[in-house]
Parts: C-alpha cells; structure tokens; sequence
C-alpha cells in the first residue's frame, strides 16, 4: 500500500515537473496527466502548480491523495498491523461529507470554497480513507492469501 501511494504521489509531483520536456520525460507527464483526468477535473485556477504547470491533480485531490499517504506512513505507529478492525463508518461518512458540503455549497453558489477548504477536506478524507483501507487490506491478506502461503510452506517442508 506504501509503495503504490509513494509512486501515485511522485506522478503527482512529476507531471508538472517534467510538463516542459520532450521524449521519455515529456511521454510520462503526459502519462501521468492523462492517468489523472480519469479521476480528477484538474481545472487550472483548482489546482496547485509547481514549475509553472499545475500538479497531476486539483488541490482537493492533492491532499487526498498525499493525506492518504502521510496516514499510511504514521499508520504502524497509531495502530498494530495485526489488528484489523476499522474505525467507526461515520467517521469516514462525516470526512465524505465534508466534501461534499464544501463542493455542494460552491457548486450551487451558496458559498464559494477556497484552496484552504478544498485542502482541508481533502486531507481529511485521506487520511480517515488510509484508516479504512489499511485494515481492509490486511484483512484480505490474512484471509486469502496467508493461508495458501501458509500451505505451501507447509507443503515445501514436509517434502523435505
């Protein structure tokens, strides 16, 4: 999970700064730009902007996805790999909503939000998003795979 959101950050990052270069360099910012609209509008005046490009992904986006990996690094240091219990859903409902009520109210110009509130929702929900998946994930890890490497483990020695 480190590795996979170390590397979806660093495209991130790595898009606007090599935005100006032609040949492989050029080839994976525009990789990683187009990677990105997948799942973000990645509007100009939304989005961060480093070397005079914006960054793979809005500002809202950013702090999610780098919130996501900051809770990721801390995560062994709060909470026991072997534990897998997630938090309560209503606080991953409550960070969603946050979101959504700071989109909703500028989407319908009740108030306008701003980069500080894109932001801080943002890394809210990435940071309580590393809380719920982390756990997930192991949980899966432990009831798929670690009985079959048990197994064969298992296997390999009794041959032996």
């Amino acid at each position: 999970m480190l590795t996979v959101a170390l590397v979806w950050c660093a495209g991130i990052l790595l898009a606007p700064l090599w935005a100006d270069e032609t040949g492989l360099l050029g080839n994976i910012s525009a990789f990683y730009y187009g990677l990105f609209s997948k799942a973000c509008h990645q509007l100009d005046d939304r989005s961060l902007h480093m070397f005079s490009h914006k960054l793979g992904v809005c500002s809202r986006c950013t702090l999610i996805y780098f919130g996501f990996l900051a809770a990721v690094i801390v995560y062994p240091f709060v909470k026991k790999l072997n534990q897998n219990d997630m938090p309560a859903m209503w606080i991953l409902l409550v960070s969603a909503g946050l979101v959504a009520v700071d989109a909703g109210l500028d989407t319908f110009n009740v108030v306008k939000n701003t980069f500080l509130t894109r932001e801080i929702t943002g890394g809210i929900l990435g940071i309580v998003l590393a809380f719920f998946l982390l756990p997930g994930t192991i949980r899966i890890f432990d009831e798929f795979f670690a009985p079959r490497l048990i197994s064969k483990n298992q296997t390999n020695v009794s041959s032996k």
